[in-house]
């Protein structure tokens, strides 16, 4: 009842949630399965054979996924935008993020002369970025990341109107407008409604899931499933800013927290559960990679 209610507060659609399987427990393995074991994997949280060939048909035309035929079976992998998509994604959700800041911001000017479609599509990879908007023409990040505009795989037309420098803005704006600007321009206060709800919402397996999925498999995969889709959708718009910037109780950090724990609880039993679906269509046994092991500061402690 409790991954049921889970489930239905969150009110996933089908595509997102294959992408998030995808993701999450299959680029472990190697990024592929066999579209029999991803229709019963994703049975598990009650989605139709009828709904998941339709995803895949629609994530392979959206060029996340490719696929291959033997006979009247067909194998499903990440392609090459979709590998790229989900590992810096993964940079993001799965590990601890850097916050030592000297100060010092990382600004980005576009001058007059770009067209609206691309300067809305460079402020929207900027976003993705962390910047946020101190004005019409002018993004921002604390420069606790590295950047440069070659990041932006600007063409020719565009790269000599966008600027990129850094400096100190201490004396640019009193500290209270300062701490204003910051909650706006990144939207805070949405952010830290989103988190406190995450919070919420899987303190409900927080009591007693130890004994509850220890030794269920699918329900330790249904589990880990459902919170770091929950959780990525709020991270992914998260800019992480230093610690000095963020309100007070900041709720991101509780959030972080609890989305590492409740994975470190499921990683073994529910990664177990997807290797036994894949198995049934392999001569070959698939590997989990370390690097799914390094997630959260390390798994290794489940094994």
């Amino acid at each position: 009842m409790i991954l049921q209610d889970l489930q239905e507060r969150l009110n996933i659609r089908a595509n997102s949630l294959i992408v998030t399987v995808f993701g999450d427990s299959l680029m472990p393995v190697g990024g592929g399965i066999w579209l029999s074991s991803l229709i019963e994997l994703m049975a598990k949280f009650g989605l139709s054979e009828r709904l998941v060939r339709t995803g895949v048909y629609r994530l392979q035309k959206e060029g996340v996924l490719e696929s291959r035929t033997e006979g009247r079976r067909a194998f499903y992998s990440l392609s090459e935008l979709g590998r790229t998509t989900f590992e810096t994604a993964e940079r993001r959700i799965y590990h601890l993020s850097n916050n030592d800041w000297n100060g010092q911001w990382q600004l980005v000017y576009l001058l007059p002369g770009l067209t609206s479609k691309e300067r809305q599509r460079i402020k929207k990879e900027l976003r993705w970025q962390s910047f946020g908007e101190l004005g019409p023409n002018l993004l921002a990040r604390p420069s606790h990341m590295d950047f440069n505009c070659q990041s932006l795989k600007l063409g020719d037309d565009s790269a000599s109107f966008v600027i990129s420098f850094s400096g100190s803005l201490d004396n640019a704006f009193p500290e209270h407008s300062l701490s204003l600007l910051v909650t706006e321009s990144w939207g805070l206060d949405q952010l830290q409604n989103d988190y406190e709800a995450f919070i919420e919402r899987f303190s409900l397996v927080s009591v007693d899931v130890t004994n509850l999925f220890m030794e269920d498999e699918p329900s330790a995969f249904v589990l880990r499933t459902l919170l770091i889709h929950d959780y990525r959708r709020i991270l992914l718009r998260d800019p992480q800013l230093p610690e000095d910037l963020l309100p007070t109780n900041w709720a991101g950090k509780r959030a972080s927290k609890q989305a590492a724990d409740l994975y470190r609880l499921t990683a073994q039993q529910s990664q177990e559960y997807v290797l036994t679906e894949l198995e049934e269509h392999r001569t070959v046994k698939p590997v989990i990679s370390q690097d799914y092991w390094n997630r959260f500061g390390g798994l290794n402690s489940c094994q």
